[in-house]
């Protein structure tokens, strides 16, 4: 046998190498390509529905991003408001008392 003999165990550890080399080059490239990602700024804006009810306020959400939302959350001190989906990406709050009305988006 010399040292040019193909046999099997040589084919299996060339692909092994060719592979690994090129899938750790493929996750470098993927990480750099999710890199801008991490920059990308929502927007978020709230305001007054202007055909609620008199006396019965209703704050409106809507949010752009390229990213999805993964929650909304609205607290009132420490009591937790109920926000409902009305649009793909807009959510309403009611209030139910005075005081400072937190909305938190999640991307």
């Amino acid at each position: 046998m010399t040292k040019h003999d193909i046999t099997k165990e040589r084919i299996l550890a060339a692909l092994k190498r060719f592979f690994t080399k090129n899938l750790s080059v493929k996750i470098v490239a993927l990480l750099f390509a999710m890199l801008p990602l991490l920059f990308v700024t929502p927007e978020v804006s709230a305001g007054w529905v202007e055909d609620a009810a008199p006396g019965s306020p209703i704050v409106e959400v809507v949010t752009k991003s390229l990213l999805p939302v993964e929650s909304v959350r609205a607290t009132m001190g420490t009591q937790e408001m109920d926000v409902y989906q009305v649009a793909e990406d807009a959510y309403r709050v009611r209030p139910t008392q005075n005081g400072t009305l937190v909305i938190t988006v999640t991307l």
